[in-house]
């Protein structure tokens, strides 16, 4: 293998295990983009799924580890509801009065009614999955399915906002959202409720250690340029662009890499919180990645030119 191979291969192993440590959800984007490289360079399929296992194995190894020796707390499932429960809230918020008597039981029964208009935060929906009284069944999904899809039609501008205020800080390269932390807490203990939020117990950081990371990010994010490193939108619209040169191109085969990328982005606009950069942190770790695999056709034109 050439050296100019090996650094590639290397650097998609150290990649992959980036994505897969800096998030814990990372690991499925890391694996769709191996095999789709794969799929694409045949002639490296062998060295390409040696790297696919070491990734897969090391970085469920080194999570297993962490967990363990740093007791950490896993939000859990309920995170996956705190979209569709958000335009739930937003209606409760809005048009308390509406609601029928069955519909207010069924709210009451997921969470406390008397107390989401109080609680609510267009921005941030996790909290609330938290506070959930029991976990969501089948029944449950399919009558806040309907929920939403009725007062779509009733309120359309409701369910719209509560949608937008979900995702507009993925969109917005200016958008700092101040309501959580952007780095990692690293949680102990369990979760709590205190008056306004949900809280945990217990960190494995001292205050100290805590608030002199938070006073360095805050003051990186003050500087200009600088500041959209640490910013999501600033990776969906890099995205965007080089996709679009590569569309432009017509280079399917390639395009095939930024389908992970494109998929996590997608997941963000239904995360728990608008515009927080840790949900991003999977395709920063593979932004060169879109950058080298977006140019290639315009340097390989540039090379057949000279």
């Amino acid at each position: 293998m050439k050296d100019a191979q090996r650094y590639t291969v290397l650097w998609m192993a150290v990649s992959g295990l980036l994505i897969g440590l800096l998030r814990k959800e990372g690991i499925y984007i890391a694996l769709p983009v191996l095999i789709c490289a794969a799929v694409i360079r045949t002639d490296k399929k062998r060295i390409l799924c040696i790297v696919f296992a070491v990734v897969l194995c090391c970085t469920m190894c080194i999570n297993s580890f962490l967990e363990k020796a740093m007791d950490s707390a896993w939000s859990g499932p309920p995170d996956s509801w705190a979209f569709p429960l958000q335009m739930v809230a937003a209606y409760v918020t809005k048009y308390p009065d509406e609601l029928s008597d069955d519909e207010k039981e069924w709210i009451d029964g997921l969470m406390t009614f008397d107390t989401i208009a109080e609680r609510y935060n267009p921005e941030q929906s996790d909290a609330r999955a938290h506070r959930l009284r029991r976990d969501i069944t089948a029944d449950d999904a399919k009558m806040m399915a309907g929920f939403i899809v009725n007062k779509f039609f009733k309120h359309p501008r409701v369910i719209v906002e509560a949608a937008l205020n979900e995702m507009y800080g993925y969109f917005d390269p200016f958008y700092f959202y101040e309501g959580m932390s952007r780095y990692s807490l690293y949680n102990k203990g369990s979760l709590s409720e205190s008056d306004k939020d949900v809280v945990y117990s217990e960190y494995v950081f001292s205050d100290e250690v805590r608030e002199t990371a938070s006073d360095a990010i805050y003051a990186w994010n003050t500087i200009p340029i600088f500041s959209f490193v640490s910013n999501p939108a600033s990776y969906m619209w890099l995205g965007v662009l080089f996709a679009g040169a590569l569309l432009r191109k017509r280079e399917w085969k390639h395009m095939l890499l930024y389908a992970a990328p494109a998929l996590t982005i997608c997941i963000c606009f239904i995360s728990p919180v608008n515009g927080l950069m840790r949900y991003v942190q999977p395709v920063m770790a593979v932004s060169p990645l879109i950058v080298v695999v977006g140019m290639l056709p315009y340097v390989e034109k540039v090379k057949n030119m000279q």
